[in-house]
This record gives structure tokens, sequence and C-alpha cells, in this order.
């Protein structure tokens, strides 16, 4: 939904591939792309802001860039210690570079470090926003809220500010829990830009994670008015809906049309078997949790529907595996599959949860 800037296809490309195990010679093209001068630290946001794995897939890319060093690389300093190198290098200093290192730096939580390679680059490239944006994250790790307020509005009231700008000072408020925050930005983004369809989505998903899911439901539907078959739209109003044990025939309805736009995806795929487990349609159910579990088997919203799904037609055994396995792959309750797993025999848990971090349902899964 962002929209970058040259050649974007390469970068993504490139940072799909390092979670895709590729080979180096492919993965090469990423430090072409870092030493290019016209390259830009955005093309490079998009992708860390939707991957929480970002210190291994990060590690593996720079494997790939020094593929024809001996011994590989299998830290985070390491790989630190190469991208200093290559900004050290005859041209190596570019934005996406250097967003790079302080990236890293970040992620290993040396904050001070981090804080003088965005310094550095803010004098080579001061118009630059994702270098503020950066030292936004780490005002808030410092807890330093206020700051980073101030920080991020003086970007966003400027007369050039675009609409890319609030989307990114949503998601950074976001990731740190400031949902607030992010709804402030993005109220303020859609008086610039309203028909803006990565704000409105943004909106949405950010008011249903504060449990406004009226509120959400509302600039879902005035994003599909603008985009009737945008399937992220649909898929998410529709898990929101069947989540919530709401009108259950309508957001069977909503997530079918998102899966005739793709109708492999493994989301949308959850979404309809919950939603119609949710119905009572379990046979239905069935099919599609399934089918979902061979497209994403890791997911753990995924395999604790599988699992209440089991339960339900009372294959215990298989549910209980299902939950065990949720909770191996990260489950944002641990509680409750904790509980399902002790009492061996209960009902599939009817109350809300997954869409409202995403994972349910929601695209970012």
């Amino acid at each position: 939904m962002y929209e970058v800037g040259s050649s974007p296809k390469s970068l993504i490309e490139s940072l799909e591939l390092v979670r895709l195990h590729s080979p180096p010679h492919i993965l090469s093209k990423l430090l072409d792309i870092c030493n290019n001068p016209d390259g830009s630290a955005g093309e490079l946001a998009e992708i860390i802001s939707i991957d929480a794995a970002l210190t291994s897939r990060l590690i593996m890319a720079v494997n790939s860039i020094a593929f024809t060093i001996s011994e590989p690389i299998d830290s985070m300093q390491r790989a630190v210690d190469l991208l200093v190198s290559i900004t050290a290098g005859e041209g190596g200093k570019t934005a996406l570079s250097l967003f790079f290192l302080a990236r890293l730096r970040l992620d290993q939580d040396d904050l001070d470090g981090a804080l003088a390679t965005i310094r550095e680059a803010q004098q080579l490239y001061p118009e630059d926003n994702d270098f503020t944006f950066l030292h936004g994250e780490i005002l808030l790790r410092q807890e330093q809220e206020s700051e980073c307020r101030a920080l991020v509005s003086s970007l966003l009231t400027a007369e050039d500010a675009e609409s890319e700008d609030y989307l990114r000072a949503a998601m950074l408020f976001s990731n740190y829990d400031k949902y607030a925050l992010a709804e402030e930005s993005l109220a303020v983004g859609l008086k610039r830009f309203p028909d803006d369809i990565a704000l409105l989505f943004q909106r949405a998903a950010t008011l249903e994670r504060m449990g406004r899911t009226a509120d959400a439901e509302k600039y879902f539907r005035q994003l599909l008015e603008l985009e009737p078959d945008n399937a992220p739209a649909l898929n998410y109003l529709g898990y929101m809906m069947a989540d919530g044990g709401e009108r259950l025939d309508e957001a069977i309805a909503l997530v079918g049309r998102a899966l005739r736009v793709d109708p492999r995806n493994g989301a949308y795929l959850d979404s309809m078997g919950w939603a119609l487990f949710r119905a009572g349609m379990n046979k239905q159910a069935g099919s599609y949790l399934l089918d979902a579990l061979k497209q994403i088997p890791e997911d753990p919203t995924i395999c604790e529907h599988v699992g209440d799904y089991f339960l339900a037609i009372g294959q215990r055994d298989e549910a209980m595996e299902h939950y065990r396995k949720a909770l191996e792959f990260g489950a944002d309750d641990p509680g409750a599959l904790e509980r399902k797993l002790q009492s061996g025999n209960e009902k599939p848990d009817s109350s809300p949860g997954g869409v409202g971090d995403g994972s349910g349902g929601g695209e970012s899964r």
C-alpha cells in the first residue's frame, strides 16, 4: 500500500527472497540497491515494518551480500561490522545502506550507535524523513513519548507532508501500542488526503485494535466505496464481524469477495473457515481451515482455529496437538490456550481475538 520510489521491485523481491532462503547470487541484488545513489530508505521501510523477524532476515541478507566470504556471518555484531565496512567504502554511504546500519543497531539495542548513524545520515540526506522516524523510535524506546510526538508532529504539520508520512507515523506509534497517537496521526492525514486508501485502511485497523469496532467498520466501508474489490479490506471487515459473532451471513459474503480476488491467500481462507465455524457450519469450515493451515502452517491463530474445529467435531487429540502448536508458534493469548489444554474438553473459545493484532484474518499475517 506504500507508494515506493524508483525500482521498488528489486528490493522487495530481494527481501522476500531472504525470507524464502533463496540463493546468494539472487540476493546479491540487495547490495546493488544499497549502493544505488538514488535508493530510498522508504523502499526498505515497508518490508521492515511488516515482519517481526527483522534481525534474522537482515543477518541472512548480509550473508547473501557477503557470499564470497568463506566464513558465514552468524551474529548481529558481525552483520553490523560488515555494514560499517560497506558504508565506509567508496560510494557506500547511501541513504539505504545507512538506514540498514541504523536499523541493525537499533535492533541490537545499541541506541547510541543507532542515533549516531541517524545523525550522520540526516547531515547527508536532510530531506529523507525515514531517519526522523527512526529517531522517533529511539525516543519511544527511551520512554520519551512527548519528545517523540513533537518530533513527528514537526513532519506532519509541514506543508510538503505526504500521505506516507502520516502512515509511517501511525505505524511507528502502533508498533509501541500507542494506538491513540496513531489514530490521531491518521485523522489529521485523512483531513489532507480524504480518499487515501492506505490511510483509510490503517485508521480502520487502528480503531479496531482500540476496541472501536463500529468506527472501524465505518472506515472500512468508506474504503470499499472507493475500491469495492479491495481484498485486504474485505477480509479484515469480514473477519472482524465473524470474530465478534455479528452478521455472519454478511461476514461470509465479504470474505468470499476477498477470496474471489485472491483465492489461495491463507489468511482469507482462515477468515472464511472461521466465519463458517462461528455460523455452525463445521463441515464447510473444516475444509477452509485445513486449507489455510496448508498455506500458512506456522500461524498460531490458524492453528488455534483448527484446534477449535477438531474439538467441536470430537477429535480431542487433534485439537490438543494444534493448541500446542499455536503456543509454540507464539499465540497472542497463551493463557487462553493453556486453559484449553488443561481442561482437555473445553468448548471452542468464542471470545474475540486474532484480528486485533493483525494475525487472525488481517492482511499483515
